[in-house]
This record gives C-alpha cells, sequence and structure tokens, in this order.
C-alpha cells in the first residue's frame, strides 16, 4: 500500500512540474467552486495538509442550492480537503494560478465528487478508489481467516 501511495505521489509531483502557460507563475491565487447535493446552508472548510498537520485556511456557507466558491493564494501544488462540517469531506490538489470546479453529493460525497481542472485529481481518487477496494478485500480476507481458524 506504501508503495502505491509512493508512486501516486511520484506522479502527482512530476505533472505539477509541466510547463506553465506565460504569467501563469505569478498567479499564486486558486479557486475551487462548486455545487453539493443535499448540503444548502451548510459551512465548508477548506482546510491544507501540507504541512503534516490539518490548518483550516477558509470558511464559506453554501448557498440554498449547494453552490459555493474559495479563492486563495497558495505557494506550490497540495493536498488540502474540502470539508462539510463533520458530515463528510473529499480530499483534492489544487494549484496556484487554476480554477477547479467540484460537485457531489454530501450524502456520499467520498464516492460522488467529481473535480474538473486537473488530471492529478482524476488520478488522487482513482487511488483512493483503489485502497478502498484493496481495504476492503483485506477486511474479508482476514474475516474468512477467522472464521477458519473458529471451524
Amino acid at each position: 500500500m506504501k508503495t502505491y501511495f509512493i508512486i501516486l505521489a511520484a506522479a502527482i509531483a512530476f505533472t505539477s512540474c509541466e510547463s506553465k502557460k506565460a504569467g501563469a507563475e505569478d498567479n499564486k491565487d486558486v479557486t475551487l467552486k462548486g455545487q453539493f447535493k443535499n448540503s444548502a446552508g451548510d459551512t465548508l472548510y477548506l482546510v491544507d495538509y501540507n504541512s503534516g498537520t490539518a490548518i483550516g485556511i477558509d470558511t464559506t456557507i453554501t448557498d440554498e442550492t449547494g453552490n459555493f466558491a474559495f479563492t486563495k493564494t497558495i505557494s506550490e501544488p497540495g493536498f488540502y480537503n474540502v470539508e462539510v462540517g463533520s458530515k463528510a469531506f473529499a480530499m483534492v490538489i489544487l494549484e496556484p494560478g487554476k480554477t477547479f470546479n467540484i460537485t457531489g453529493d454530501v450524502k456520499n460525497l467520498t464516492n460522488t465528487w467529481v473535480i474538473e481542472g486537473s488530471d492529478d485529481n482524476k488520478y488522487l481518487k482513482e487511488f483512493n478508489e483503489y485502497a478502498t477496494r484493496y481495504n476492503k478485500d483485506k477486511v474479508e480476507i482476514v474475516s474468512r481467516l477467522k472464521q477458519m481458524e473458529a471451524d
């Protein structure tokens, strides 16, 4: 499992080093906007996970249809959570100078979020789906082994 995470991190670092459009290197603002179903009036938190600890960097409240937007200045690409109180979260990769659009359903955000704006987030989501399947299979195997021992 660690190997897959290391490979994912290396792939993200590599793709983050791609050449940038002229002038983009000067823009350090990132915009994350979107719509979450079943989240009217919810408080959303943007949390930075790049220093090894969670640091809340912004909050916003969704409108009556679940729309929201964050705009922050960041110095380099990194991992961030969009948290809907304690209900749900989605971990995303944000990059300076880019705009991202995220959608999902708060009732099952982990499995329904979709983000546009970079391939890095697509790879992160694929990795998370793989890790979830791996952990589910692992739990099933351990359960079967325990059952076999009991018989």
